[in-house]
């Protein structure tokens, strides 16, 4: 064959890119010239092809044809190179909120362009969301455009697949394309660039994509795992806010248990990033009360006069945000909630007038604040109500309503009253037998004991002028925790809606009979999803079995009996350490459809909201037959019952991540935030004498790591410092305050000590609350003792100051 025969030439002309697309091609030059042409067989049948590049007419190399093909659509497809800089743009995300395309300083973003068609490619989908999980954390960010899909579309995309990125609707005309600005013609197609917005790869895929984002980030490929592919959610995601189009003056409102509390597997983080909304409500209800109803510039502008405490701005498992909406950061502090009213420019328009003009349109439900951390965006509302919704909050509700409609009248008086129960609360350990009691210390105006649309005097549930019907709220408030009402209001909302104040402060929306809205009750949906949010206040109590449990993780066949509280009815019928607990009443715990079902029906099972008997069936090593056990629960509190027995940690429902970025998978717990001044986790046990031992490892920082003993409370807690003072001593402190970074007393100097980093630690603390000692080991030496003034007992944690590090083998016991 004569490869200067023209017939067999298809010469094409390619711009050699500054660094190579594909890891099978290493060019260098100006241009390439590539020619097909086929291979025959001895009897002339063409059996393949084979393709040459000619660079220069000096270096000849070899390609598949799948690889040039490839090759050449990635070069017609951008007119953008790799070491070219993207140009300016401005866009909004499906939020309405501006999106930066520069990453933030240290970190690369990936650039993501998809139409109708490229989304149906499940594969694409599947390959970027696992490459975006496994690289997120070490510095890469994503930004998803979308081309001719509907915002219904991008919300199905959202619920299918819970995309982890911000997404940008495409919708400008044909020449203000993102993806013509970006010079991209078909897709899906991406773009990886760096804070500068240079290029540094253009559509990357399959393996060589993870190893371009490796090198990128200077990370080896084995210290970040691969993660588990997503999977696409089969169900249609119930929107959280339970919409209801006849429901009031706008159509958004709570009616199920998830609406309030978001899914079942958030509920924890939720709870606690509710907590801190409820605090900035009332702080944004105060300062508007100083300032002729105007609402600050930024959150931060809240500290301290009206929030005394910084983190409150921080969602609890998110307390170092990062934001890719640039414009609204704010600059004075940390803030994981996105503050709707920011005096900034996006494009031509003034946010803060913008979010104004919503005010005069939708009403008292336009957010104040969002966070996008979870599943779908939780709102704190002008109104003061917390909610859930699609990213488009507008959709469900009527334009039209203003600040003046009777519901948000009453909601400016709930939310006033919110405050000033928060107050009383805070000075006085309780709420007052009448509401006159806040006059004129909380509440100086008379006529915010009036419903403003009757003109009569509103009705105060927890009155002690009866108090059969007092006592009987407070026996609610046991039975279905803090969302029981103080005060409601029926007659401003339609089909028989009542607005409703919480006992914490938070204002919903339910039928006449809100205790529907939450099934069983409220304490058993909060401590099922995540027990650890009621550990941390002791604010909890059910009734149980006295047992702390192990859920059998392999096969999910129930819980195995690790310990006891103090009095248990499980330990006094004679159930021991060990035993697999698999059946209540006969009924067996592997009946559910999901992992995650087996585990809420069975603790269920075992919970109950009232006294009653219950009949376990439970397995027993070198029993040959199962063993029967019946006797009643009885009430059980976390801060009354001390445990005794072992406690392996494995889970996430067995500790509480206070601060800090915490992961926890099959008992391998890391704190990923180097920067992090006290980042604190809790476990579950309480304990007066007993130890917890573990391995660690420091991967990031000039400190050692902490281990945190006699954790009472927020306020209360001792600290060991193993290589504190940039790894050179052993300090025990005293802490008054788990959110402030030194309210610390020194209460023992221990040795100089260095805790080498980057390899393995054994570290043992043991507790007696008798001799009101602790001593401390690693490596089985030990380093340092202690004897304080006053009875140690508590719970355990582990903390970092300023530390990346890992820990393994936790376990805690108790005497």
């Amino acid at each position: 064959m004569d490869l200067n025969d023209p017939v067999l030439w298809m010469p094409i002309k390619l711009p050699v890119p500054s660094r190579p697309t594909s890891p099978s091609l290493r060019l260098i030059g100006t241009s390439i010239n590539l020619r097909i042409f086929p291979v025959l067989s001895p009897k002339g049948i063409v059996m393949n092809y084979r393709v040459f590049c000619f660079i220069e007419l000096i270096c000849l190399i070899h390609l598949t044809v799948n690889e040039a093909i490839i090759y050449a659509a990635e070069m017609r497809n951008s007119t953008l190179n790799v070491g070219d800089v993207i140009p300016e743009i401005e866009a909004d995300s499906i939020e309405g909120l501006p999106v930066s395309f520069l990453p933030p300083q240290g970190k690369i973003l990936l650039i993501l362009l998809w139409n109708k068609e490229s989304l149906q490619t499940e594969n694409a989908m599947k390959e970027k969301i696992t490459l975006f999980k496994r690289f997120h954390n070490h510095g890469l960010n994503a930004l998803g455009i979308l081309s001719g899909v509907s915002e219904n579309e991008i919300d199905e995309l959202a619920e299918k697949w819970q995309t982890p990125w911000v997404q940008v609707l495409d919708e400008a005309g044909e020449e203000d394309k993102l993806s013509q600005q970006l010079g991209v013609s078909t897709f899906p197609y991406n773009l990886l660039i760096d804070e500068n917005g240079k290029i540094l790869a253009l559509n990357l895929q399959g393996e060589a994509a993870h190893e371009i984002v490796a090198n990128c980030l200077g990370v080896s490929l084995n210290d970040a795992p691969t993660p588990k592919p997503p999977e696409e959610k089969r169900e249609p995601f119930r929107p959280m806010n339970g919409y209801d189009p006849g429901a009031g003056a706008s159509k958004s409102t709570l009616t199920d248990i998830n609406a309030l509390l978001g899914e079942p597997q958030e509920r924890t983080q939720v709870e606690a990033c509710k907590q801190n909304l409820r605090k900035i409500s009332h702080a944004l209800t105060d300062y508007r009360r100083d300032h002729d109803g105007e609402l600050p510039n930024w959150l931060s502008d809240l500290y301290p006069d009206y929030l005394q405490d910084e983190t409150i701005l921080l969602c609890p498992h998110d307390p170092n945000p990062t934001t890719k909406y640039v414009e609204l950061k704010d600059p004075k502090m940390k803030c994981s909630f996105l503050y709707q009213f920011a005096p900034v420019n996006v494009g031509a328009r003034n946010y803060r007038e913008w979010k104004t003009y919503q005010l005069n349109d939708y009403g008292d439900r336009t957010p104040v604040a969002r966070y996008l951390g979870f599943s779908q965006p939780l709102s704190l509302s002008y109104g003061g109500e917390i909610y859930f919704s699609k990213l488009t909050w507008e959709d469900p509700f009527n334009a039209g309503i203003n600040l003046e409609s009777d519901d948000a009248k009453v909601r400016t008086v709930l939310r006033t009253l919110a405050s000033a129960l928060s107050k009383y609360k805070k000075d006085k350990g309780g709420i007052p037998n009448e509401l006159i009691e806040l006059q004129p210390d909380y509440i100086k105006d008379l006529s915010l004991f009036i419903n403003p649309v009757t003109s009569e005097p509103l009705k105060y549930l927890f009155s002690a002028a009866d108090p059969d019907a007092r006592q009987q709220k407070f026996e609610q408030v046991k039975k279905y925790g803090e969302y029981t009402p103080v005060i409601r209001v029926s007659g401003v909302l339609k089909n028989n809606r009542e607005l409703n104040l919480a006992y914490n402060g938070e204002i919903y929306q339910s039928d006449e009979e809100w205790e529907n809205l939450f099934h069983d009750s409220i304490d058993t949906a909060l401590t099922d999803a995540g027990k650890k949010a009621i550990s941390a206040t002791g604010a909890r109590s059910f009734y149980g079995i006295g047992a702390t449990l192990l859920w059998d993780e392999e096969n999910h066949a129930g819980f195995q009996v690790t310990g006891f509280t103090s009095d248990s009815p499980a330990e006094k019928a004679g159930l021991q350490a060990g035993d697999l607990i698999y059946a209540v009443s006969g009924e067996s715990f592997g009946s559910q459809a999901s992992e995650t079902e087996n585990f809420t029906h069975a603790l269920s099972l075992l919970r109950s909201d009232q006294v009653s008997a219950v009949t376990l069936t439970v397995a027993r090593p070198r029993e040959q037959k199962p063993l029967t056990f019946a006797f009643p629960r009885t009430l059980i509190s976390w801060t009354d019952n001390y445990f005794r027995g072992r406690f392996p940690v494995f889970h996430s429902d067995q500790m509480l991540p206070m601060r800090g970025q915490w992961t926890i998978s099959t008992g391998f717990l890391q704190q990923n935030d180097p920067e992090l001044r006290l980042a604190i986790s809790i476990f579950e046990p309480f304990i007066k004498k007993g130890e917890i031992s573990f391995k660690t490892r420091v991967l990031e920082g000039e400190e050692g790591v902490r281990i945190l003993f006699g954790y009472s409370s927020p306020n209360h807690f001792y600290s060991l410092n193993l290589g504190g003072w940039n790894n050179s001593r052993v300090e025990i402190e005293k802490w008054m305050g788990v959110f402030h970074d030194s309210p610390q007393i020194l209460v023992h100097a221990g040795p100089e000590f260095s805790l080498e980093h980057n390899r393995w630690h054994e570290v043992r603390l043991i507790l007696n609350e008798t001799e009101n000692k602790v001593a401390c080991f690693v490596n089985d030496q030990e380093i340092t003792s202690y004897e304080a003034p006053e009875a140690i007992k508590g719970r355990f944690g582990l903390c970092t100051w300023k530390t990346k590090a890992e820990f393994q083998g936790i376990e805690l016991s108790g005497e």
